[in-house]
């Protein structure tokens, strides 16, 4: 969605693990930027850039998270990268892109709360 009154597209996603036993199930992925969406590629390093994406292990004790523009320090990395934005619908000052085709690739490391190490690999197609 793209809100013209902060002038910020936000995409959500709700993504399934392809390994349950590991990652529970789902993966939820939010990133916004400013502007409204076009044909490119958004970087967790591009001014205004804003997300969050958080994974759990299947018995919800580990956490990993990637985290741009939260209340605490930036972790992990994300491109976001978009291919054909599709015809908008307008609500008020609102507008949604239900046609909105890309890629978003991510890594999310463990999170310094949890006592999960490494790193997820996320990968969605959209």
């Amino acid at each position: 969605m793209y809100d013209a009154s902060s002038n910020e597209f936000v995409l959500h996603l709700g993504v399934e693990s392809s390994n349950a036993d590991r990652v529970g199930s789902p993966i939820s992925v939010a990133v916004g930027f400013r502007g409204e969406p076009r044909i490119a590629t958004y970087r967790n390093t591009d001014p205004g850039a804003k997300s969050v994406m958080y994974a759990y292990s299947s018995t919800y004790l580990e956490e990993w998270s990637e985290t741009v523009a939260g209340p605490g320090a930036p972790q992990g990395k994300h491109a976001l990268t978009i291919a054909s934005v599709g015809t908008p619908f307008c609500l008020s000052s609102s507008k949604g892109y239900p046609l909105i085709q890309g890629t978003l690739d991510a890594t999310l490391p463990a999170s310094p709360s949890s006592t999960a190490s490494g790193t997820v690999s996320l990968r969605a197609t959209f």
